[in-house]
This record gives C-alpha cells, sequence and structure tokens, in this order.
C-alpha cells in the first residue's frame, strides 16, 4: 500500500502507452507516481506537443483526468544540469528517497527499465498491508488520502468516540488531513453503540475532545444511525472519499503490540459506499436518530 515509483515523464510514446501506465496507479491499486521534477505534468504535456494533434487531445484528456489520483509531490529537489536517471540515482543514493520502481524513458546506464520493458510483475501487489495497531501507523498508512480528499467518511458501527483507544486516532485523522485538503469530516457509527445518555451529552463530548482539533470553517459531522430493520447493516469499518478507501479490519482502535490488517477498497464497493453514504440523494434505508455538526472556531 502507498507505493512510491519514480516514472519519467516522456516514458510515454502516445496515448495508449500513457493510458496503460496510468492505470497501474492510483488509490485503487495502492501505489503512486511521485512528481519528479516537481512540474512532471507540464514535462509530459509538453512532450506530448510533438504528437499528431488527435493524439495530443487524447493526452491532455488523460492527463487531467488521473493527476489528481495518481500523482503525488515529492519535494525533492531536482537538479536541471542532469539527466533524469541520474537525478533518481542521486536521490536513491542519499536516502532522500525509497521507490518501489523506477521507469525510464530510454536505455540508460543504470539500468532502469522502459515501459516496453515492464510487465504486470513490476508493479507487484499492494492492495493489503498487516501492521501494528499504533495510531501513527495508522495515520502513516492512511496521510495520502485524508490530505488529498475534499471529504472524508469515517465509518465504524462500533465506533464510541469518548473512548480514549478510539480518540487518539479519530483525532489525528482531523489533524492530519486539515494539513491538506480535507475540510469535511462525516463520522457515521451505530446508535446503540455510541449513544451517551442525552443528545446534549454527545454534543457537549464532542465540542470538548474534537473542536480543539478544528481549523476555523471545518466541519465534522456526525451521524449515528439505526440500520436494525436495513437490509445494508453496517459491519466494515473504513475511510472512504471519492478519490479511494481504506478498510480498517478491527476498526479505530489502538492495540499495541498487536498486528491489524489494512486493505484497498476496490473501485466497485468504494463507488457503491458513495453513493449509499456520501451521494446527498442517496437512497439508504437506514435512520439518522442524531446529527451532530461541529465547525471549528477562529482562536
Amino acid at each position: 500500500m502507498n507505493d512510491e515509483f519514480a516514472v519519467e515523464p516522456t516514458a510515454f510514446g502516445n496515448a495508449f502507452e500513457l493510458k496503460y501506465l496510468l492505470e497501474k496507479f492510483g488509490f485503487h491499486n495502492g501505489r503512486f507516481i511521485v512528481s519528479f521534477p516537481s512540474k512532471w505534468i507540464r514535462q509530459a504535456y509538453e512532450h506530448a506537443q510533438d504528437f499528431p494533434e488527435v493524439e495530443q487531445a487524447r493526452v491532455k484528456r488523460l492527463l487531467d483526468t488521473y493527476k489528481k489520483t495518481v500523482l503525488i509531490s515529492s519535494g525533492m529537489n531536482y537538479d536541471k544540469s542532469k539527466t533524469w536517471p541520474v537525478n533518481v540515482k542521486n536521490i536513491i543514493g542519499e536516502g532522500t528517497a525509497h521507490f518501489k520502481g523506477v521507469i525510464a524513458s530510454d536505455s540508460n546506464k543504470f539500468g532502469y527499465p522502459t515501459l516496453n520493458e515492464v510487465d504486470a510483475d513490476f508493479f507487484g501487489t499492494s492492495l493489503g498491508l498487516r501492521i501494528l495497531g499504533t495510531t501513527e501507523n495508522y495515520v502513516l498508512i492512511a496521510k495520502r488520502l485524508l490530505q488529498m480528499s475534499h471529504e472524508i467518511a469515517i465509518v465504524d458501527p462500533y465506533l464510541k468516540m469518548n473512548d480514549p483507544k478510539r480518540k487518539n486516532v479519530i483525532q489525528a485523522f482531523l489533524e492530519i488531513g486539515q494539513k491538506g485538503n480535507c475540510y469535511i469530516f462525516i463520522i457515521l457509527a451505530r446508535y446503540e453503540r455510541s449513544c451517551m445518555k442525552t443528545p446534549q451529552a454527545f454534543k457537549k463530548m464532542l465540542i470538548q475532545d474534537y473542536r480543539p482539533f478544528l481549523k476555523p470553517k471545518t466541519e465534522l459531522v456526525v451521524k449515528l444511525i439505526d440500520d436494525g430493520n436495513s437490509v445494508e447493516k453496517m459491519h466494515s469499518r473504513f475511510i472512504l472519499s471519492e478519490l479511494g478507501g481504506i478498510v480498517f479490519d478491527r476498526g479505530f482502535d489502538e492495540f499495541p503490540g498487536q498486528y491489524v490488517d489494512l486493505a484497498v477498497m476496490s473501485e466497485q464497493i468504494q463507488d457503491h459506499h458513495c453513493r449509499y453514504l456520501l451521494d446527498p440523494n442517496a437512497k439508504n434505508d437506514f435512520q439518522i436518530i442524531e446529527e451532530h455538526p461541529i465547525t471549528g472556531i477562529v482562536r
């Protein structure tokens, strides 16, 4: 999961090759292309200017479609006086980067393969992971999805937000997400497991324990639901956005010294959950018993 690859921005010779390449990356594949150099997209556009006009349009459409879900920033220095393979070799040697794989445009003295020389096995499988159940590890895995999404749903039918073991994780998710683009967090939990004595007590807990972690205008909406009569009962625990999803096998509890399983959500399942849970016009069959929106305050 979250494997990083270095791909030269001129590694494709036509739109078909670019499509083949980009489809290997993104949240649903558990791997990403690092923007190295930082103007990766611009250089890919410029590379395509030598293509026929129709092919240029196809390339532009592909780059515009995939750039938000496939490319991640690197923040690494690029020496324009040196070739791309030399730059990659240098940052790897310095320990600045740890790439799962490298794809170059042409044959080179370092043995980095070209796109025509790689097959499906080259990319490996990146859809699951077993980690120690700590807040730090959860954040490390979820960071990219949290920061690249504008809206995140945290779904856990067994979540008790006043439980310290879970509170630490949710608070950390709020903090790390807001360092990126996320400004709306939606939490769905089962009412019978999450409720407190009164709605007022639940709201007070949210204000006391979670509002301090919200920036001004960031919104946290907690929905406590009754799915007792639903055809589709809540059982999985996951984070979700329009970009992708990650399933947390044991939820958002901390399990120091114990291993937990995490998995990339398939595109089909992620699309279903988005339509069922996030779409304003969703036709879900559960009942919202309590809904608690809070926003950050200006300090």
